[in-house]
């Protein structure tokens, strides 16, 4: 995931950025995303990813700071079957 200013335009440099998850060292969990959202009352980004890391139920919500930056963990992830999201998060409102 990766964050542009309004003002930015053709060969800029992000302002901030997410690492993907699926490399080797990577903190992010993100795997394939599928939706994101602003929490405006916590400052939070949530993406709604599908995870090769959850055997059985590849849904999977991820919690970031909206300031996060670089090779980060998720501030908390919500995942499994109990959860009902099932194998794939379509979207985030």
């Amino acid at each position: 995931m990766t964050r542009f200013t309004p003002q930015q335009s053709g060969d800029a440099t992000p302002l901030r950025s997410i690492a993907w998850g699926g490399s080797a060292g990577a903190l992010s969990r993100l795997d394939n995303p599928s939706g994101l959202a602003y929490a405006a009352s916590s400052d939070e980004l949530w993406v709604g990813d599908y995870s090769s890391l959850n055997a059985g139920s590849g849904g999977e919500l991820l919690v970031f700071a909206r300031s996060a930056n670089g090779n980060v963990a998720p501030g908390r992830y919500i995942f499994g079957a109990a959860t009902g999201l099932g194998e794939y998060v379509a979207g985030v409102a």
